[in-house]
C-alpha cells in the first residue's frame, strides 16, 4: 500500500511539474511572439528592408550602431551608421535616422505605414531630426512653433511624456512631407526642398547617400 501511495505521489508530482513547465513554455512563447510582433521590431525589420532596397550595392551595405531614439505604438525612430559602396567604387559612411510611422485613421478601418529617412550629415536634416526634437523636448529647449505645439497638448491635460509623443509624431509627419518620406510599398520618395542633393531622374531616393 505504501509503495502504491508513493508511486501515485511521484506521478502526481511529475504531472504537476510537466504542467508548470508547459505553462512556462507557453508564457515564454507568447512573450516572444509579442516581442516579434511589436511595433519597434516591425520598424527594425522595415529599416533593413528599406536600406537593402535603396542602397546602390545592397551586398556591400552594412548597418551598424543602431539606436532606438523614440518608440511607442505609433512611431519608432532609429539612428544608425550606414556604410556602402558608392558610385565611384569607393565606400561612403553616413549617419542616418529612420522613422517608421503608423498612419492614424479617424475611422480606424485601415492601417497604413509610412517611413522617413534622413541623412544626419546634412545640417538641415539633422536639426529637423526626431533625435534633436526629442532632446529639446526632454531638456525644455523647445521654442517658437515647436513650443506652441508641445504646450497645446500640455494645456489639454496631457502628461509631459504624452505631449512629447504627440509633438514627435507631428515632427515625423512634417519630415515625411517636407524632407524625405514615402508610404511603405511605394517606390518614389519625396523631394528634397531645402537643400541641394543629387536626385536621380526618376525621383527615387538619392543614390549619393550610399
Amino acid at each position: 500500500m505504501k509503495k502504491i501511495l508513493m508511486f501515485m505521489a511521484i506521478v502526481i508530482s511529475m504531472v504537476s511539474l510537466s504542467s508548470c513547465n508547459s505553462f512556462e513554455d507557453k508564457t515564454k512563447n507568447s512573450l516572444e511572439n509579442k516581442a516579434e510582433d511589436s511595433f519597434e521590431n516591425k520598424a527594425k525589420k522595415q529599416l533593413h528592408a528599406t536600406m537593402k532596397e535603396v542602397a546602390r550595392n545592397p551586398k556591400t551595405y552594412k548597418i551598424t550602431n543602431e539606436k532606438v531614439i523614440f518608440s511607442n505604438d505609433s512611431m519608432c525612430t532609429i539612428s544608425f551608421i550606414g556604410r556602402g559602396q558608392n558610385g565611384f567604387g569607393g565606400y561612403s559612411i553616413s549617419r542616418m535616422e529612420y522613422t517608421f510611422i503608423k498612419e492614424r485613421s479617424d475611422k480606424g478601418d485601415k492601417i497604413g505605414y509610412r517611413e522617413t529617412l534622413l541623412n544626419m550629415e546634412n545640417k538641415y536634416e539633422d536639426i529637423n531630426s526626431i533625435e534633436v526634437a526629442a532632446g529639446c523636448a526632454d531638456d525644455g529647449y523647445l521654442c517658437d512653433s515647436d513650443k506652441k505645439i508641445y504646450d497645446k497638448f500640455i494645456k489639454k491635460g496631457m502628461s509631459k511624456e504624452n505631449a512629447k509623443a504627440e509633438f514627435l509624431y507631428i515632427r515625423a509627419i512634417e519630415n515625411y512631407v517636407n524632407i524625405n518620406g514615402r508610404r511603405i510599398g511605394d517606390y518614389y520618395w519625396g523631394y528634397y526642398h531645402h537643400h541641394q542633393l543629387s536626385i536621380s531622374e526618376d525621383l527615387s531616393y538619392p543614390q549619393t547617400l550610399f
